[in-house]
C-alpha cells in the first residue's frame, strides 16, 4: 500500500511503530505474604475458657474489660473462664470494651435475659415503635 502511494506521487511517511523485542511475562516468584487471620474468634454470649484468644486485631480497636487480659500485638485474651460480652461505651471517647463473667450457665441465661428485658423497656423505645404497641393514646 506505501508502495502504490510513493508511485502515484502522494510521499507520505510511513508511521514508526516499535514492537516488543521480549515477550510479556509475570513476575518468577510471587512474594506474598501470610494471612494473618485476624478478627473475633469468640463472639458475645459465647463460653471462653482461660487462656483462650478472644480477638486478634492491630492496634487497640477493641480495649480489655473485666477478666481480659491483651498480649503485646494487641490480641484479646481470657484471664478466666466465663462468658464473653461486648459493651459499647460512648463517654468520654466512644470504645468497645469485651468482658469475660465468670458464672454458671444459668447465672449467664439470666443476665442475658435481662439485658433482653431492658432492650424491650419503653424508655428504650422510639415513638414509631411506642405507637406500635399501643403505648400512645388514640387521637
Amino acid at each position: 500500500m506505501w508502495a502504490a502511494l510513493r508511485r502515484v506521487g502522494l510521499a507520505l511517511e510511513r508511521p514508526l511503530v516499535r514492537h516488543a523485542t521480549k515477550k510479556t511475562g509475570g513476575t518468577s516468584d510471587s512474594k506474598t505474604s501470610n494471612a494473618k487471620y485476624l478478627g473475633i474468634k469468640i463472639y458475645g454470649d459465647q463460653l471462653a475458657k482461660a487462656g483462650a484468644i478472644i480477638m486478634r486485631q492491630r492496634g487497640a480497636r477493641y480495649r480489655p474489660g473485666e477478666n481480659v487480659g491483651i498480649g503485646r500485638d494487641f490480641t484479646l485474651h481470657a484471664l478466666v473462664e466465663g462468658f464473653v460480652e461486648f459493651e459499647r461505651r460512648r463517654r468520654p471517647k466512644p470504645r468497645i470494651y469485651i468482658h469475660v463473667r465468670p458464672g454458671t450457665k444459668e447465672e449467664h441465661r439470666e443476665r442475658v435475659a435481662a439485658r433482653v428485658a431492658e432492650r424491650k423497656t419503653p424508655a428504650r423505645m422510639g415513638v414509631w415503635l411506642k405507637t406500635q404497641f399501643g403505648l400512645f393514646a388514640d387521637r
